[in-house]
């Protein structure tokens, strides 16, 4: 029995989440130029996902694991981040402070730029392995799942006109 056909016909039926794009200051908002954002994915999407496929001759187990994201900042920058991210916690960080995990400051507007934002894309790549009924295993290529959003980048300039 080819028990790798029946893995990729189980790949074939896993229901992977599309990744909710997640920051702080969040992207629906206005970015500052020079300012940490902080960007994540949903904890409840950072979990494994599997699937099964069997004939007579035995069944397949296969599970999907996320390993890590790529952002896409729209900026000509590109950020990997192992793990799904750290959400910003007001209570716990401090604005301002830059991102343990996963984070971008962006370095110009986005004023130049069609409709005057940036495109954010976050490509979250799955790890496929699979074990038979029988003990046979093996791994899968990788999947990707992606989402984008737009987020508007501002440069904020202030005078000081008393010392």
């Amino acid at each position: 029995m080819d028990f790798s056909a029946l893995a990729e016909e189980a790949r074939a039926s896993l229901r992977l989440p599309v990744p909710e794009v997640a920051a702080a200051p969040p992207l629906n908002a206005r970015q500052v130029v020079h300012v940490p954002m902080w960007m994540w994915v949903a904890a409840e999407q950072w979990a494994p996902v599997s699937a099964e496929a069997a004939v007579s001759g035995g069944s397949v187990s296969v599970t999907a694991t996320p390993t890590g994201s790529a952002w896409s900042m729209g900026d000509g920058s590109t950020v990997r981040c192992e793990g799904s991210g750290e959400p910003f916690d007001p209570s716990a960080h401090t604005a301002g402070a830059e991102s343990p995990t996963c984070g971008h400051t962006f370095r110009s507007s986005s004023a130049h730029r069609p409709g005057g934002r940036f495109p954010v894309v976050v490509d979250v790549t799955w790890e496929v392995a699979w074990e038979s009924s029988t003990g046979e295993s093996g791994v899968l290529d990788p999947l990707v799942m992606s989402a984008q959003a737009e987020t508007e980048v501002v440069e904020v300039r202030a005078l000081v006109t008393e010392a």
